[in-house]
């Protein structure tokens, strides 16, 4: 069971967005952006908020700080029942946040895991964008329908993402250009896959934590998960996605040091 807690509008909200960034254009996941993201997340955490606020902060944050292009149409966030961690939906166009999950990582003293977390989402959310102008530069004339099918988003996703140009093409070519990341329907066919096949073992394996059915299956289980995960965090949209993620993380190394 899912619910819709949290879209806010903000009213004008790329007016809000375009203020916060006046002199940069349309480019995405920047280094700035990720060090703004992080200024604002060290300011959350010495707020008194309640961990329900801490988490509909920081979703307002990733869509203000890090992708204010899409403006009102980023996707919106789900607060889900069950489930480890948080997760882009390409087809449903929903920022899928796990309840007791997040709740467990606002009770400390510091958000990094968290916010790093909803970036490494909000990178998935730009590779899905960069997918799109991919696909309508290399083939103008296909249409929204074969330019959603070959980036593996939904129409829905698509009309809204065709239409956020990115600057140029120097920019478009830095972004497929990323160390580990490749864009492409047979890599996302192989992505799509490799999670139903997670999402299988482990449905099996908490079965029989949970009810003690197929327990005989345990060891075999948790050898097919491990392998499959591993497969999983190589793919290039994962890998690239931890790139970026690690790159975040080197804010909170570097005030670790005293450098920033």
């Amino acid at each position: 069971m899912e619910e819709a807690l949290y879209s806010p509008t903000f009213g004008n909200i790329d007016q809000y967005a375009a203020n916060m960034h006046p002199r940069e254009p349309a480019q995405g996941l920047v280094p700035s952006r990720m060090g703004h993201y992080y200024s604002q997340v060290k300011v959350l955490e010495k707020s008194n908020s309640s961990s329900a606020e801490i988490i509909r902060k920081l979703y307002i944050v990733s869509r203000l700080c890090l992708l204010p292009e899409l403006g009102a149409d980023f996707p919106e966030l789900q607060i889900t029942d069950d489930g480890d961690g948080a997760s882009f939906n390409r087809f449903n166009w929903t920022m899928e946040i796990p309840r007791e999950w997040a709740l467990g990582w606002t009770r400390g003293d510091s958000l990094q895991e968290l916010s790093a977390s909803i970036l490494h989402e909000t990178r998935h959310v730009e590779q899905a964008w960069v997918s799109v102008q991919h696909f309508k530069r290399k083939e103008p004339r296909s249409g929204v329908a074969v330019w959603a099918s070959k980036a593996f988003v939904s129409e829905k996703a698509a009309k809204i993402l065709e239409k956020v140009a990115l600057p140029n093409s120097l920019d478009l070519r830095y972004r497929l250009d990323r160390p580990g990341w490749q864009v492409g329907p047979e890599y996302e066919h192989k992505y799509s896959k490799l999670r139903d096949q997670l999402d299988e073992v482990r449905g099996a394996l908490s079965m029989a934590k949970s009810f003690g059915i197929g327990q005989e299956n345990v060891p075999k289980l948790r050898e097919e998960h491990d392998e499959l995960f591993k497969k999983y965090m190589n793919h290039p949209r994962e890998r690239d996605a931890f790139d970026v993620e690690n790159e975040y993380h080197g804010f909170y190394t570097a005030k670790d040091l005293g450098i920033f």
